[in-house]
């Protein structure tokens, strides 16, 4: 496995803003790679290199990445991708042998 994409899906993902919230099924797309940066203080093995939000299903109504972003603001958006990073990256192995 060279570099893969994935997604991953969150049955019930909550997005909360200053002023509200919404919760729905979220889908992510998630890059993951073979990281050989053990020698520079890094992990040799797989590893997610990136996370994006493609969208939150709402009963049938899929609200756009940039639409949740406008609600909760970049730096939750920045703090909902790491979770989602962190997620991922703990299983990833179960991962790899899925996208086999």
């Amino acid at each position: 496995m060279r570099g893969t994409k994935m997604i991953y899906r969150e049955e019930s993902a909550e997005f909360s803003g200053d002023a509200c919230s919404l919760t729905g099924v979220a889908v992510y797309d998630v890059a993951i790679e073979d990281d050989y940066s053990a020698d520079v203080g890094g992990v040799d093995g797989l590893s997610v290199m990136g996370v994006e939000l493609l969208y939150v299903d709402m009963d049938g109504y899929r609200l756009p990445a940039s639409a949740v972003e406008q609600i909760i603001g970049s730096s939750a958006m920045e703090r909902v991708l790491d979770g989602v990073a962190e997620a991922v990256q703990e299983n990833i192995a179960d991962y790899a042998i899925a996208a086999e």
